[in-house]
């Protein structure tokens, strides 16, 4: 470690493990590891069933280095998983995940865990769109994409300050990990956001860390048309299972409130409308005024306590970190 870092990490008695999922990377794990290795205790390398040789390629190269594998690949999220769990039994205060391929900067690695040292996140991510200059220099199609990705993660997680949810640079207080069953992660490229719906139902703080994006020469095993149905469906029912497990469940407060009514005005007006719509083609004769505000109105007062409801769901972000309420 260097000076700096090993001082502030003596002072606050932390003990910390990278994690690095890898699958077919054997031309770039080993200058991850080496980029890492001064600031970490330990680095476990997760190789998630390659045959490529990245076992051999990090194998012996000291006792802060080991190697897990997986017979079959499983995914960057169950590769993760047995990496936490490691990290977990071997003592870790902080996880801490990169990518085997180069992508995440190690001179970024201090102010990622500042947060979660001064025990004021119990998670911390990377925020490549912090200054906007990523963002200006990709097409418009894909700029327009990632923001309304991040707008149904957030809405999704109710992590409505991490704007960008899907960045593989975290850090996880073990506090965190604890207080989540691991296994209700997902395994496969949705891990993340599985894992920022399950810190936020348990009221984890979570910081975005601005930093510049960093592409290194691996080519990612992510087909994204592939993915994107699944992701859709996914999206759909997190968000769903969030509402119900949040306001309805856990609590029941003014956004349960404005949910139960926004949904019965909301069915109301479109149910109502769509008949007498049906209803006007099929004979010709065109619906009363009374009979268009008699659906208007219910749609747009729904649609305004959904507004209010998220406004409010915004709003109860959590401000005080587990790790502090664990003390």
């Amino acid at each position: 470690m260097s000076a700096e870092t090993s001082a502030e990490l003596t002072a606050r008695a932390a003990r910390i493990v990278l994690v690095i999922p890898a699958y077919r990377a054997v031309a770039t794990v080993g200058a991850v590891v080496a980029g890492f290795r001064e600031h970490v205790d330990l680095i476990i390398v997760v190789e998630d069933g390659g045959d490529d040789g990245t076992t051999e390629a990090v194998t012996g190269l000291g006792d802060d280095v080991i190697v897990l594998r997986h017979e079959r690949n499983q995914g960057v999220g169950a590769a993760m998983k047995t990496g936490i769990a490691e990290a977990l039994r071997r003592g870790a205060d902080i996880v801490v995940k990169a990518d085997a391929d180069g992508q995440m900067d190690p001179e970024q690695f201090d102010a990622l865990l500042r947060p979660l040292l001064a025990r004021e996140a119990d998670v911390t991510k990377g925020n490549r769109w912090h200054h906007g200059r990523e963002l200006e220099a990709m097409p418009m199609l894909r700029r327009m994409g990632n923001l309304a990705l991040g707008f149904l993660v957030r809405a999704s997680s109710g992590a409505w300050r991490v704007f960008d949810p899907t960045n593989g640079y975290v850090a996880w207080r073990r506090e965190a990990l604890e207080a989540i069953d691991l296994g209700d992660a997902e395994d496969r490229y949705r891990f993340e956001v599985s894992m920022i719906n399950l810190l936020t139902l348990r009221r984890a703080v979570i910081h975005d860390v601005p930093m510049p994006a960093r592409y290194g020469p691996a080519k990612s095993h992510l087909n994204p048309l592939a993915e994107l149905p699944g992701f859709a469906v996914f999206l759909f029912v997190a968000t769903w299972k969030r509402l119900w497990l949040q306001y309805f469940v856990y609590d029941f407060n003014a956004v349960s409130l404005f949910l139960v009514a926004g949904d019965l005005l909301t069915c109301f007006g479109v149910i109502f409308g769509g008949l007498h719509w049906y209803q006007s083609i099929a004979t010709g004769i065109p619906a009363t005024a009374g009979t268009v505000l008699l659906a208007a109105l219910p749609t747009l007062l729904g649609f305004n306590l959904y507004v209010q409801a998220m406004v409010l769901d915004i709003s109860r972000a959590p401000i005080d970190p587990l790790c502090r309420r664990s003390r």
